[in-house]
């Protein structure tokens, strides 16, 4: 693509969403939507880098990455979307942080979204 504003949004809505249904699996898709993010930002498409980085960061946990390395992905995405004003992606992703915190034992009850990442109260 010439074109490197649409080609963030293309890279990170086929490696995010059509990708997956066919051959490729969710660890096949992350180099991609980690790029979208990084071509996004060269480019200054905050909306679309961002896009591609939260599949990199819940795609990570879909697939079985370590729960250490998907946390500090989710915290680093929660940061960016907060400095970008970005409050929907930020609340999507707190519920998933959460999601990993309880896993890792890191919270009271396990079975409530309830601890350092958010309160479901």
């Amino acid at each position: 693509f010439e074109n490197k504003e649409i080609h963030t949004q293309v890279v990170w809505l086929f490696w995010g969403f059509i990708a997956p249904w066919g051959e490729q699996s969710l660890i096949d898709t992350l180099e991609h939507v980690k790029y979208s993010y990084k071509l996004g930002m060269e480019v200054g498409d905050q909306t679309n880098a961002l896009a591609g980085f939260l599949f990199s960061a819940l795609n990570g946990f879909f697939s079985g990455q370590s729960l250490a390395l998907t946390l500090g992905e989710m915290d680093s995405f929660v940061q960016r979307a907060v400095s970008f004003g970005d409050e929907l992606s930020t609340h999507i992703m707190v519920i998933y942080q959460q999601c990993v915190l309880n896993l890792m034992g890191r919270s009271d009850n396990p079975v409530v979204l309830q601890g350092t990442a958010m309160n479901e109260e």
